[in-house]
């Protein structure tokens, strides 16, 4: 007799057949339905995991890669980054000294700020 540890309640829908050909088994081996489908759920948990540790999801290497960059302010403004186009991007001295990618559509922190609607004077 199994011991009943650590167990937890899960309620399945089978299919006639499945359910038919498990009550045969258990009847057949002395076993209860439970212990078929616990021993059979745990192969197949196994089987599972050897498969997916053996084939790693493609962008698992992306995590891995080193990556090397000027920018060392990314984390406080990224959204320079993200959303300037290549074609406003440029390298430059930051105001303060440091070397980054800045655009060159954005305004200076000194800069008159546009009237409501953005159109210039």
């Amino acid at each position: 007799m199994e011991s009943r540890g650590d167990r937890r309640r899960k309620q399945v829908y089978l299919e006639a057949d499945q359910d038919e050909e498990l009550s045969r088994l258990a009847l057949a081996t002395g076993r209860s339905e439970s212990s078929i489908i616990r021993e059979a759920l745990g192969e197949y948990l196994v089987k599972q995991r050897d498969k997916s540790e053996a084939t790693p999801h493609p962008l698992a290497g992306l995590l891995e890669m080193e990556f090397q960059s000027a920018i060392t302010d990314g984390s406080e403004r990224h959204d320079r980054d993200l959303y300037a186009t290549p074609r406003t991007r440029r390298r430059a001295n930051k105001p303060d000294g440091r070397k980054g990618c800045v655009a060159d559509n954005a305004p200076s922190p000194d800069s008159p700020r546009l009237p409501e609607g953005g159109a210039r004077p």
